[in-house]
């Protein structure tokens, strides 16, 4: 069995007074998990979940990639998830961050170009054909959704 540790770089209590004074000190610690945990072969391996792009400001995000590169670690975000918001993802691929150690989730509003643009990058893209946790164990990976240009655009994990 092997497993994945995804480091969350967002606030997960939102409501309640914040753990970490500043984004430094979140990424500080990520890098003492990262150096206390996972320093050499091992069936669990790391991972990061980056902040919902837009929500802070880019030079957190662009920190976070570089930081859990640094540390070769599996890079998680949701992307083009609500039509009605900005994605992020034009200043992601502007700034030259995409890479095939990320894996986008959701991706429903991208556009033909921006698929284009996680295919050269060699991304991975994980959504479900149907919305919500209760459709979780019937959704269907890009991979396996037959006939779908979608999967021949951007593989699916």
């Amino acid at each position: 069995m092997r497993a994945r540790f995804c480091y969350g770089f967002f606030e997960s209590s939102p409501f309640a007074p914040p753990h970490f004074a500043d984004h430094s000190e979140r990424v500080r610690d990520f890098e003492r998990v990262a150096a206390t945990y996972f320093g050499g072969a091992s069936r669990l391996t790391l991972g990061v979940a980056l902040n919902e792009l837009g929500l802070v400001p880019f030079s957190h995000t662009r920190t976070e990639i570089e930081v859990a590169r640094a540390h070769n670690a599996l890079i998680a975000t949701h992307m083009a998830c609500v039509w009605q918001m900005p994605s992020g993802f034009d200043e992601i691929a502007d700034a030259g961050l995409l890479g095939p150690d990320m894996v986008h989730i959701h991706c429903n509003t991208l556009s033909d170009e921006q698929w284009r643009r996680l295919a050269d990058a060699g991304c991975k893209c994980r959504s479900r054909s149907r919305p919500g946790p209760t459709w979780a164990w019937a959704g269907r990976s890009f991979r396996s959704a037959p006939s779908s240009a979608w999967s021949r655009r951007c593989p699916a994990t």
